[in-house]
């Protein structure tokens, strides 16, 4: 990874950091449709997303067959800046279950009622495309980044 690519990651991070939602969109089991739903979201340091969610939904019956999801961050009117992010989730298990959840709490209190919850799955999503937008500077700053 170049300094400048680096860089770009640090500053998704940062502002993904700022946020305490998502959209998460998954593919329905019957492989025909898209479905979203708002999770509360957190961040490791080695630029992943994660978030929790209950084993009965439907995102997680979703990412069981199929890991791809994609993400959306920001929107607020006031900053003007959205992350698009498209990954492959991983189930978390043991240890990193454990950390994941204790990360995820620490940022977003109000998830600790769910930490303990035998139904509460977490999921740590590794990426593969995220764009970052930032309409509040002129000019606009729009770019991409791949990891393969």
């Amino acid at each position: 990874m170049s300094p400048e690519e680096l860089e770009k990651w640090k500053k998704v991070f940062k502002f993904i950091s700022t946020n305490e939602f998502g959209v998460v969109s998954t593919i329905s089991l019957d492989g025909l449709a898209p479905e979203s739903a708002v999770v509360a979201i957190s961040e490791t340091d080695s630029f992943e997303l994660v978030f929790g969610s209950f084993f009965d939904s439907r995102k997680n019956q979703n990412i069981a067959k199929n890991p791809s999801v994609s993400v959306v961050i920001g929107w607020d009117n006031t900053n003007k800046t959205t992350i698009q992010f498209e990954g492959t989730a991983l189930l978390a298990e043991g240890e990193e279950r454990k950390f994941l959840a204790e990360r995820h709490v620490a940022k977003n209190p109000d998830s600790k009622e769910f930490s303990d919850d035998p139904r509460q799955q977490y999921f740590r999503i590794v990426p593969k495309w995220v764009r970052y937008s930032n309409f509040s500077v002129d000019p606009q700053e729009v770019w991409e980044l791949k990891r393969t």
